[in-house]
C-alpha cells in the first residue's frame, strides 16, 4: 500500500507583536489555509507554480487586447551579502495593461530589460534557487512590494535587486514505531491575518521526503518556522488502525505547543524532526436535495472547505442522491454541494456547515437553490455620458464569510448600465472594479438607504430589485512625505491608513489603504470614502496586517488624524514609525 504523508511547515508566531510582523500576545490559536500565497518565478514558457485548489474567485480575466507600449524597463540583480552579479536570475513583470505576465533572464552581468511596455502600474518579482525570491521594494520577503508607475516612453534604468540568501531547514519524519516516513510533501508556511482571522498561509514550493525519511525545505526567507505533518498513513501500534493526523515538531497537534525552527540567511537548520501521532478521522455523510422539487438530485459533487479556505476533500454525489466523504480531520468545515436540474440552465449549489469533532457525522442535508436574485443600475454621478462602456466594469457580490456561503459572485453589466447578479446566497457586499481612472465608489443603496457595507442577505430564491451603485469622480486623495528622525525622507516604508472608527476595522474593509512610497519618496492614497482616518508610517509591514484589529489597536495612539471629505485632497508630513504600542 503506497503511503503519503503532507508535511507542513509553517513560520512561528512571536509572543509578542511588533512592527516585524509577529503575532501579538495572546493571539488565539491559528487555523491553518492550504492556499499558498507566496509567489513563485517561473521560467519562460512555463506558467507559475500551481497553487492548492481555491473557491471561485470574483473577479473575471480582463480579456482586453493587450497594449503595445514604447517604456522600457531595465535594471541589475545581485547577491546581497557579496555584490557580485546573480547570472540566470528570473524575472517576472506584471500590470493589468498586460495580457499575460511577461518573464525574463538576467545576463553574466546581472543586468536585464523590458521593452515595448505600455504605460501602466507594474509589479515586478526577482527570484533564483538559493536566494530569497523579492518583489522590487521590498526588503523583507513577506511585506508588500512597491508598485513601478510608468509613462507612455519612460525609461525607467535604475531598478536594483539586492537577493539575500535563503535558508535551508532539514528533518526527518518517523511514525509512531520509530520507522522511517518516504514520500513526505514538505511545505512552508507562515501565520497571517486573513479573513478575518490569523491563520496558515502556505509559502512557497513543495519538496518530499527520501527513503530514510528526511526533507529539506530550500529558499526559505529568515524566519521562524513551524514544522508540522498530516498523513493517512493507518498506525502500525493500535489495534484499531487509527491514521495519523496534523502533527508539528515535535510531536503535537496543537501548533500553540510546536517548537520553532529559525533559520538564518544561508543558514541550514538541521534535526527538526517530526514523530507522528494517530488522531481520529471522521466520515460525514448524507444527501443532496433539490430544494424547490424535495426530490433529491442525482448528478453533482460535494467538496469540503476548511475554515481557512483550503479544499479538503470532494466526492460525487450518487444516482440516489447520497454522499459520504471520509478521512475528515477534526476542524471546522462548510460542506458546498452543486448539481443541476434537467428543466434548468445554470447550476444548483447549496452550503451547509459541519463542525467534526472525532466522529462520524451522518444525516446531513444539504439544500440546492438556484440562489437569490439581485438586479439594479449603475449610475455616473454628475453626467449623462458615462466614461467608458459597460464591459470596461466588474460587478461582483462576495461574501461575508467563507464558511457556509462559497465565493464571489460575478454579474452582468447591460448596455444601458442595468445589472444582474444570480446566484446570490448568504449575506453578500456589492462591488466593482476596473473602475475608470478618477472615479470611485460612492455608495450602494437600496430603496434609499445606504447599503454600502451593510450586508444584503439572500436566504434562498428570493428577489431583491432597484439596487443603485453609484460611482463618482470626486475621489478622496491623500499624500506627502514620510521622514525619520533626523528630517530625512523615507522612502523604504510602508503607510497605513485607517478609519478612526473602530466599527470599519474589517477584513476587506474599503476604509482601509496601504501604499509604498515611489521613486522620489512621496506616497499617495486615492478614493477613500469620506470619513475620519488615522495615519501612520511604519518601517515594516507584513500582510494582511493592516486589516488586524489587534494591530491597528497598537497604532492608533502614534498616528496622525486627517480628515477627508467628499473630492478632498489632503498632504501630510510623517514622521517614520519604528516601533508600535
Amino acid at each position: 500500500m503506497r503511503v503519503f504523508v503532507s508535511v507542513i511547515v509553517a513560520v512561528a508566531a512571536s509572543a509578542a507583536f511588533s512592527l516585524s510582523g509577529e503575532q501579538p500576545r495572546g493571539q488565539p490559536a491559528l487555523s491553518v489555509a492550504l492556499a499558498a500565497t507566496q509567489p513563485q518565478i517561473a521560467q519562460p514558457p512555463q506558467a507559475a507554480p500551481a497553487q492548492a485548489p481555491k473557491p471561485p474567485q470574483a473577479a473575471p480575466r480582463d480579456t482586453k487586447a493587450p497594449k503595445a507600449g514604447t517604456a522600457i524597463i531595465r535594471g541589475r540583480i545581485v547577491a546581497a551579502d557579496t555584490g557580485d552579479p546573480l547570472r540566470r536570475a528570473r524575472l517576472q513583470l506584471a500590470a493589468p495593461e498586460l495580457d499575460k505576465p511577461r518573464f525574463t533572464t538576467a545576463d553574466a552581468q546581472g543586468r536585464f530589460e523590458f521593452t515595448g511596455l505600455p504605460a501602466g502600474r507594474y509589479t515586478l518579482t526577482a527570484g533564483k534557487t538559493s536566494y530569497v525570491t523579492l518583489q522590487y521594494g521590498q526588503r523583507r520577503a513577506f511585506e508588500a512590494g512597491r508598485p513601478i508607475e510608468l509613462a507612455d516612453k519612460q525609461i525607467v534604468e535604475a531598478i536594483e535587486f539586492a537577493l539575500p540568501r535563503a535558508g535551508v531547514i532539514t528533518g526527518r519524519i518517523t511514525d509512531d514505531t520509530g520507522e522511517p516516513v518516504a514520500g513526505a510533501s514538505v511545505s512552508a508556511m507562515r501565520p497571517r491575518y486573513a479573513e478575518g482571522r490569523r491563520q496558515l498561509i502556505q509559502i512557497g514550493r513543495a519538496v518530499e521526503t527520501d527513503d530514510r525519511g528526511e526533507y529539506r525545505l530550500f529558499d526559505l526567507a529568515p524566519g521562524s518556522y513551524y514544522v508540522g505533518a498530516s498523513s493517512s498513513l493507518t498506525s502500525s501500534v493500535h489495534g484499531d488502525a487509527l491514521p495519523f493526523g496534523s502533527v508539528y515538531h515535535p510531536g503535537t497537534a496543537n501548533p500553540d505547543e510546536a517548537q520553532r525552527a529559525s533559520v538564518k540567511a544561508g543558514e541550514v537548520r538541521s534535526g527538526t524532526d517530526i514523530l507522528l501521532q494517530p488522531i481520529v478521522l471522521s466520515k460525514l455523510s448524507g444527501v443532496v436535495v433539490n430544494a424547490a422539487r424535495g426530490a433529491p438530485i442525482t448528478e453533482g459533487s460535494v467538496l469540503t472547505y476548511s475554515a481557512g479556505g483550503g479544499v479538503s476533500i470532494a466526492a460525487a454525489v450518487r444516482p440516489d442522491g447520497t454522499f459520504g466523504i471520509a478521512g475528515v480531520p477534526p476542524g471546522d468545515y462548510s460542506l458546498v454541494a452543486t448539481g443541476r436540474d434537467p428543466d434548468l440552465s445554470g447550476d444548483l449549489f447549496g452550503f451547509l456547515p459541519v463542525t467534526v469533532a472525532g466522529g462520524d457525522v451522518g444525516g446531513l442535508s444539504i439544500q440546492l437553490t438556484t440562489g437569490g436574485r439581485a438586479t439594479g443600475r449603475i449610475v455616473f454621478e454628475d453626467t449623462t455620458t458615462p466614461p467608458v462602456l459597460p464591459a470596461a466594469i466588474t460587478i461582483f457580490s462576495d461574501p461575508v464569510s467563507r464558511i457556509g456561503y462559497g465565493a464571489g459572485r460575478v454579474g452582468t453589466i447591460r448596455g444601458d448600465w442595468t445589472f444582474e447578479l444570480t446566484g446570490q446566497l448568504g449575506p453578500r457586499l456589492l462591488s466593482v472594479t476596473r473602475l475608470p481612472q478618477g472615479w470611485m465608489l460612492k455608495a450602494v443603496t437600496l430603496d434609499g438607504r445606504d447599503v454600502t457595507d451593510t450586508p444584503m442577505v439572500f436566504a434562498g430564491t428570493e428577489e431583491i430589485a432597484g439596487v443603485h451603485v453609484i460611482l463618482s469622480n470626486r475621489t478622496t486623495k491623500v499624500s506627502g512625505r514620510v521622514t525619520d528622525e533626523r528630517g530625512r525622507d523615507v522612502s523604504d516604508c510602508t503607510v497605513v491608513v485607517f478609519p478612526e472608527d473602530r466599527a470599519r476595522w474589517t477584513w476587506r474593509s474599503r476604509f482601509i489603504a496601504t501604499a509604498r512610497p515611489d521613486f522620489d519618496g512621496r506616497f499617495s492614497i486615492t478614493a477613500l470614502p469620506p470619513a475620519s482616518y488615522l495615519i501612520v508610517a511604519l518601517e515594516y509591514l507584513e500582510e494582511g496586517d493592516a486589516f488586524d484589529p489587534g494591530f491597528l489597536d497598537l497604532l492608533r495612539a502614534r498616528a496622525e488624524k486627517v480628515t477627508l471629505d467628499e473630492g478632498e485632497s489632503r498632504t501630510i508630513e510623517l514622521k517614520l514609525l519604528r516601533e508600535a504600542g
